[in-house]
């Protein structure tokens, strides 16, 4: 976990704990930053992903606020918020859900010219080609189909891919992921589906396609990944920016 990712959640833990209630303005950035021995802009970034998710406030010229508690969620409901980014083993050891990952297929194939476009490279580019169920607590939760460019998450392997990815690419390659666009669809599930999340043919799935970016704007990351209905729950959050708006 990065500096920054911890403070957000030991933030976000002082306000479900109610070390920060609701209304009360947080220390400022300076303390902050010397409470978790770090910089000021960590501390930034950590508080900007928690007005993001609308939990706090910044009131210009007074401080920042908590504004509400954050709701109980688990990764297998799904969530458009910063917790999305760390990772489906990182979210469930959070929430101390226990997490299996089968995996089905791990291979290497050239990109056609449909998924070049939504990675962002050349046709014909390698890619890792990666499919696996997830099991939480004991049921076939999510279906994830997994598209990677070799050039940019290079060494990745088996051993990875039946752990966390993410954590490969941050912890051992370095690299920071920064950002996602998600759209979503309902699907009925087919005969393999069916199987592999030990659920009826034709039960409508959730499909959430997803494309994910490095901080250095560069797209590491092609998915479908289909969840079992009951499970899913999609919350997101809205920020209307204060601006001046001219009459014309």
């Amino acid at each position: 976990m990065t500096k920054y990712e911890h403070v957000y959640h030991d933030v976000k833990d002082g306000i479900k704990q109610h070390r920060y209630k609701i209304g009360e303005q947080l220390p400022d950035g300076k303390t902050l930053a010397a409470n978790y021995s770090c910089s000021e802009m960590t501390v930034k970034r950590a508080l900007d992903m928690l007005v993001d998710e609308g939990l706090i406030a910044r009131k210009r010229g007074a401080g920042t606020f908590v504004k509400r508690l954050p709701r109980e969620m688990n990764f297998s409901h799904g969530s458009a918020s910063f917790s999305h980014l760390l990772g489906t083993a990182a979210n469930l050891e959070t929430a101390g859900v226990k997490l299996t990952t089968k995996l089905i297929s791990f291979e290497v194939i050239p990109a056609d010219t449909s998924l070049a476009s939504s990675l962002n490279i050349e046709s014909d580019e390698l890619v890792y080609k990666i499919k696996r169920v997830r099991i939480i607590d004991n049921k076939p939760t999510t279906i994830e189909e997994t598209f990677m460019p070799i050039s940019r998450i290079p060494g990745l392997k088996k051993q990875h891919a039946e752990q966390s990815i993410y954590s490969y690419i941050e912890g051992i390659l370095g690299l920071k992921i920064h950002s996602a666009t998600l759209s979503l669809s309902v699907r009925k599930a087919d005969h393999e589906d069916a199987k592999l999340l030990a659920i009826p043919v034709q039960e409508p799935l959730v499909v959430v396609s997803q494309v994910v970016y490095l901080d250095n704007g560069k797209t590491f990351e092609f998915a479908n990944i289909k969840h079992i209905s009951e499970s899913f729950n999609f919350t997101t959050h809205y920020v209307r920016e204060n601006r001046k708006v001219g009459v014309v």
